[in-house]
């Protein structure tokens, strides 16, 4: 995958590229899997049975980052734009706590909002209400000025409105997530040619000892080769020890945001809209600037949702229809030719060999994909 594994394949990575010309498969192993894999070239096979086997070639690869550094700098390195190298952003770990997989080729601010909702979003709900009912009980104290709006002698405030507004976007931008996490940009070492092999080759062998997987799905991720493999590599090690499976549309993000601003401009004219006590019909202000500004925000987050449930139906559906024959690789597209006219290993051989060995045909993976994981 571009970007996604540095820019090379992982069997362009893995194995020396042969003398140009060269037909894979001319010299074929005796080993042959489903009709519609064909047979394997030795090279592909070795291949295959060595990363089927989920160890980490080199204890230098099982590494991690705190989620908090894939945000920083604008979630550089979230971004496909963005060249530089975060490797000095890992560390080396005995486990993984969460492998973050993604596509290269979806929206990236929207898989951005959605990992930030997903970790900062629960800290920016509790301290947004926390400031809320600091706000509520210096007023009631008399620690704050108030404001009339022309009901009785009542002094009305927005000291808790405001300050929930501000605390829960702070938060929701600024939280430092601790959580030890497999990003691929920051955890491969990019510049390295031998690490970032390794790495590759270890991949299976990553996920083995990752305890959840989350994937930020959009409508590419089904179609990217080395996302499906990730998701077969884990439902794998799933067996042999208790892992967590998590899948998150990336519009969630998007939603969750929408859904926020549209409360926050809904209740902003009811705490500070004025109104006269004599006249019932002047409680028509509040409530139409409310609805107003409610309808306003409320029409993007309700486009934003429907949008979302489509995308869900879409997800559901590419999930039931899941094939490596329907998934891209960079190999592939290149025809299998590198620059300099020599010939590349296939991964969706590879790949599909893989699979054969962990679950013993397409057809089982493809069915416990649909019992697990929809």
């Amino acid at each position: 995958e571009q970007h996604h594994r540095g820019g090379h394949s992982p069997a362009m990575a893995a194995m020396a590229p042969l003398p140009s010309g060269t037909v894979i498969g001319a010299e074929q192993s005796e080993i042959r899997v489903d009709g519609d894999l064909g047979p394997l070239g030795s090279e592909e096979d070795e291949l295959a049975q060595s990363v089927a086997e989920m160890e980490v070639t080199d204890p230098e690869v099982l590494r991690v980052t705190e989620a908090y550094q894939a945000f920083e700098q604008f979630a550089a390195a979230l971004r496909p734009a963005c060249h530089e190298n975060f490797f000095y952003k890992s560390q080396r770990a005995e486990s993984i706590d969460t492998f973050w997989s993604h596509s290269w080729h979806g929206p990236q601010w929207q898989k951005i909002l959605t990992l930030a909702t997903f970790y900062n979003g629960l800290a920016a709900i509790c301290l947004g209400f926390l400031a809320a009912l600091m706000m509520m009980l210096f007023f009631s104290f008399g620690l704050l000025p108030g404001f009339y709006r022309g009901y009785y002698d009542i002094e009305w405030s927005t000291w808790s409105l405001l300050s929930a507004l501000l605390v829960t976007s702070g938060t929701l931008l600024f939280w430092r997530p601790k959580n030890q996490v497999f990003l691929d940009r920051i955890c491969i070492n990019q510049a390295n040619q031998k690490m970032k092999t390794e790495s590759i080759l270890s991949l299976a062998g990553l996920l083995r000892r990752s305890d959840t997987m989350l994937i930020l799905w959009d409508p590419s991720w089904t179609t990217r080769l080395w996302c499906l493999f990730e998701l077969s590599a884990f439902l794998k090690s799933s067996t042999t020890r208790k892992q967590t499976l998590v899948v998150r549309p990336i519009f969630l993000g998007r939603i969750s945001i929408a859904v926020f601003l549209t409360l926050t401009a809904f209740n902003f004219p009811l705490a500070t809209a004025p109104f006269d006590r004599a006249k019932m019909t002047s409680l028509l202000i509040p409530i139409g600037c409310s609805l107003l500004l409610g309808v306003s925000v409320g029409y993007w987050t309700v486009s934003t949702v429907r949008k979302y449930f489509r995308e869900l139906e879409v997800m559901r559906q590419q999930l039931r229809d899941i094939s490596f024959d329907l998934t891209r690789s960079t190999c592939c597209d290149l025809k299998h030719q590198g620059p300099a006219g020599e010939v590349l290993l296939c991964d969706r051989k590879v790949v599909k060999r893989c699979v054969n060995i962990w679950f013993g045909s397409q057809e089982a993976f493809e069915k416990t994909v649909r019992s697990e994981v929809l």
